[in-house]
């Protein structure tokens, strides 16, 4: 599991983020939630969940997962100086894909690469 958390982390970039522009290198984390959360999902299974960030304009989201044990990982929290309050919504798989699809595929590219050489 911590190599999989440092291949994550390592790979994140502004190419990988869900709002390139938004993405700074001082807070990597920021924006990742999205393609993190897909990336995750595809090595570890589990569900996406994503919640609505209460009190910001534009309203934002943020995404994580949860397993079928319950256990939820939220590699992207450390984004956030104070954790904000979240409420879960429904967004169809198919809005996902379409927002964070092509990031997703590109970290998870660098992630396996990673661990492949990691795993030499």
């Amino acid at each position: 599991m911590h190599a999989i958390e440092r291949a994550i982390r390592s790979s994140w970039s502004a190419e990988t983020s869900d709002h390139p522009d938004h993405w700074r290198p001082d807070n990597p984390a920021r924006m990742q939630c999205g393609t993190t959360a897909f990336v995750l999902r595809d090595l570890l299974g589990g569900d996406i969940v994503v919640a609505q960030t209460v009190g910001t304009d534009p309203q934002e989201h943020h995404s994580w997962n949860r397993f079928p044990s319950g256990f939820e990982m939220d590699l992207t929290r450390d984004q956030f100086l104070e954790p904000p309050e979240l409420l879960e919504c429904e967004i169809p798989e198919e809005t996902l894909v379409e927002l964070f699809g092509a990031q997703a595929d590109l970290l998870r590219s660098r992630v396996l690469e990673l661990l492949a050489t990691t795993n030499r």
